[in-house]
């Protein structure tokens, strides 16, 4: 078991991040040396070419005359059968690891989208639990000869199947609330601010005009030729002694 130095969760000795908040641990990402990118491509990549690998190898050995003649005294499986049937629960198992590893890698590749990691997970086990119904079922025909064998394994792959559904709808109902925020936080970087024109305060009776200042010089003009005009205009208007 490794511990997570961030939340304290214990993970499985293989794994390379956490599965709770998807950091890298330090033996995985000490020893890789690799970056969630670039380890997301390697992840799939290998998954890609084992799938592969294995359909090649399925080819191969069902066409061997030795192999495709061989038969099971008193069951009833073809041998094709049986080594279609291990090719294909290989397969679940490396598809469910690729889910698991999915979900905890996912974080760090998109850290805004985190919930999406759990959907494709989901989606991809319940493909692993497909798979793994075609599998099983003509085996376990062949092997017991009767219906209920199958019923229960549809029962008990129903069960898996309602679990996963639950366990991603759960996550996306965590993840509604930050996806509410995420949306009223850029509709409001969208919207500009509104702009607030105050209107000008009105001017009283005797601030409507100015009071002049020293340096104007048609002000001075004016009240210096005031003043001449009543020096002038005030002597005519004297009578003089003689009359």
């Amino acid at each position: 078991m490794i511990i997570c130095n961030q939340c304290h969760t214990e993970n499985d000795s293989s794994s390379r991040y956490c599965k709770s908040c998807g950091a890298p641990l330090e033996t995985s990402s000490s020893a890789s040396g690799h970056s969630p990118s670039s380890w997301f491509g390697i992840m799939t990549l290998r998954l890609v070419v084992t799938i592969l690998l294995l359909w090649i190898a399925g080819v191969i050995l069902v066409n061997l005359n030795f192999i495709h003649q061989l038969s099971f005294p008193g069951l009833n499986l073809s041998t094709t059968g049986v080594i279609g049937t291990v090719i294909l629960l290989t397969v679940v198992v490396l598809l469910v690891k690729y889910a698991f590893d999915l979900s905890a890698i996912w974080p760090q590749l998109f850290p805004r989208f985190r919930v999406g990691g759990t959907l494709f997970s989901g989606i991809i086990q319940l493909l692993a639990l497909a798979l793994a119904y075609s599998a099983l079922q003509p085996f376990m025909i062949g092997l017991f000869g009767g219906t209920e064998p199958v019923t229960i394994l549809q029962v008990a792959l129903a069960i898996c199947a309602v679990w996963v559904v639950v366990w991603v709808g759960m996550e996306v109902y965590r993840a509604i609330p930050g996806w509410i925020e995420n949306l009223r936080h850029r509709q409001s970087l969208s919207t500009p601010p509104r702009s607030f024109s105050e209107p000008a305060p009105a001017l009283s009776h005797a601030e409507s005009r100015p009071a002049p200042s020293r340096f104007d010089v048609s002000a001075t003009t004016r009240s210096s030729t005031s003043q001449s005009e009543k020096t002038v205009i005030a002597p005519k208007n004297k009578p003089s002694g003689g009359e």
